[in-house]
């Protein structure tokens, strides 16, 4: 029966527009006890049934309208309950799968520490570190639990309360002083009421290095040999004192100055590892990369949201 429709199809079977997938199933097979040529029916009846039994499931599998195809419609209500439901189902899916990869990372740490310690050629007891691992990543899975509760409980908080957020109010910006009266600091204090700036003992003026050169010569001058600067220099007279003063005060004004020091050099010998040793650091490195590979790929195939 080429040209059979969807109705025609359904009254073959003995059913209604309404029939659902169900009511065609049954009355087919009720049919087929009938119509089954080992049951006395004939070859043409059973085909025309089974024909119709065909289109009328490909009708509503399809997804077409019409038969016992359902229409649902929600009420506002009824769809904030699916979308809860749905929502939760996320959730939950992403708090298993925040604490799948916790543990997973967790339990490759302490492999990772493992591998490094035997690989350095120190003895380790693999069945407790494999102990270890195990409580280290059920450790970490549950407090990743633990975290993604709080941080959702957080985020519902925040969406339902209109008023947890502050308002950002505008403040008002504090004058910043002008380039021509600078704070006040120990080198240079301003006085508001007089306008004038006190000098400390700390500020290196013109008199105060004169001073420092005649009074105090032998003193810079064992600073300045303690420094390896030349003895000539030192010994010129008041003139050069004062410019021996001056650059051993930029010397302490300036850190950068006294990290000028000669490093120290380890020579090469000392540092350079044996061929075995070498070799047991690349085995180590590449079975941690191995690792991380096959962990990221069971990571992606279980916990796949």
């Amino acid at each position: 029966m080429p040209g059979l429709s969807h109705t025609d199809a359904l009254s073959v079977l003995g059913l209604g527009p309404s029939a659902t997938l169900a009511d065609i199933k049954a009355h087919y097979r009720e049919r087929c006890l009938k119509c089954h040529p080992d049951k006395g029916g004939s070859a043409a009846a059973f085909r025309e049934l089974y024909e119709a039994y065909e289109v009328a499931c490909a009708h509503l599998i399809s997804g077409s309208v019409g038969g016992g195809r359902q229409n649902f419609s929600f009420t506002p209500e009824e769809w904030a309950v699916v979308v809860e439901r749905l929502r939760g189902h996320r959730d939950e899916a992403r708090r298993g799968a925040a604490a799948s990869v916790a543990a997973e990372k967790a339990h490759l740490a302490k492999v990772r520490e493992m591998r490094a310690r035997r690989a350095a050629g120190e003895q380790v007891d693999e069945g407790a570190c494999l102990k270890e691992a195990r409580l280290a990543a059920r450790a970490a899975a549950e407090e990743a639990k633990r975290n993604f509760d709080k941080s959702t409980q957080a985020n519902t908080k925040g969406a339902n309360s209109k008023d947890d957020t502050p308002t950002v109010r505008p403040t008002e910006e504090e004058p910043t002083p002008a380039p021509s009266q600078p704070p006040p600091t120990k080198a240079n204090n301003f006085k508001p009421s007089t306008g004038a700036t006190e000098t400390t003992k700390d500020a290196p003026t013109s008199n105060s290095a004169v001073t420092a050169s005649t009074s105090g010569g032998t003193e810079a001058t064992k600073k300045d040999t303690e420094r390896g600067e030349s003895a000539t220099v030192c010994s010129s007279g008041g003139a050069n004192t004062m410019d021996d003063t001056a650059t051993a005060r930029r010397t302490e004004e300036d850190p950068s100055a006294a990290n000028n020091k000669p490093t120290v050099t380890v020579p090469a010998a000392a540092t350079k590892l044996s061929k075995r040793q070498q070799q047991h650091q690349d085995e180590a490195r590449a079975r941690r990369q191995e690792l991380e590979e096959r962990s990221e790929e069971a990571a992606k195939r279980r916990f796949r949201v």
